[in-house]
């Protein structure tokens, strides 16, 4: 799970723009938009994987709902948690995927993965994949937020360069930071989360600022939901 290279982002703020932000992910406003418009409703508690700063958790439980909240980083963790004390709808612990969820099956109605699963292995990503499901509810959504395959900024060198020591150029390292980042297209994201159903994909193009330059980025925004 390259927790040291986490932590230094976390501390520096080397290379990902979004650990310092409070707005969330336009993936999570993409999904809000999209169960508004379709009828749909987010059916108990939610669990964001990944908390980062708590952008999500203070998001979501000043819209009403229970939200548990993980990530590694126990300087990042002890912050939130001050934070946090003064909603009982937020919970947060410190946990490392690809380790077993803590709780028991069916629990939660929505999961967000916003770049959580990013750096794992091919084994720590198919076990991650196995605990979702686990522990989400049946008509449960899952909320992904992806690098895209079809970044021109993933081949410039002052950002990435080819690992070579990971298979079929699925994965990319950055120069900067040294976090491994899995890339993706549709077809691999509807093909990998299979039994979940595939409600929405997206490509989303935007500009954005890593480390000292501005370069185009395109992100996948993807919902599935649990029969």
């Amino acid at each position: 799970m390259q927790r040291d290279a986490w932590q230094r982002e976390y501390e520096r703020g080397v290379l990902i723009p979004t650990v310092k932000r409070t707005r969330p992910s336009s993936a999570v406003e993409t999904f809000e938009r999209y169960i508004a418009e379709n009828g749909f409703r987010v059916p108990g508690p939610l669990l964001d994987m990944g908390c980062g700063n708590g952008r999500h958790l203070f998001h979501f439980a000043e819209k009403g709902h229970v939200i548990w909240g993980f990530d590694f980083i126990p300087g990042i963790l002890a912050s939130l948690k001050i934070a946090a004390r003064s909603d009982q709808r937020i919970h947060v612990f410190e946990h490392a995927l690809p380790h077993r969820l803590p709780f028991k099956d069916r629990a939660f109605g929505a999961a967000l993965d916003i770049t959580t699963t990013i750096s794992l292995s091919d084994a720590e990503l198919n076990k991650t994949k196995r605990e979702i499901i686990r522990v989400l509810k049946p008509g449960g959504w899952l909320i992904g937020y992806h690098v895209s395959d079809r970044n021109a900024y993933l081949k410039q060198k002052p950002y990435y360069r080819d690992a070579q020591s990971f298979r079929r150029g699925k994965r990319f390292v950055s120069m900067q930071n040294g976090l491994v980042e899995r890339i993706w297209n549709i077809p691999e994201l509807v093909s990998f989360w299979q039994p979940l159903q595939p409600y929405f994909l997206a490509i989303r193009e935007k500009k954005d600022r890593f480390g000292s330059k501005t370069a185009s980025i395109e992100m996948i925004t993807a919902i599935f939901r649990k029969s």
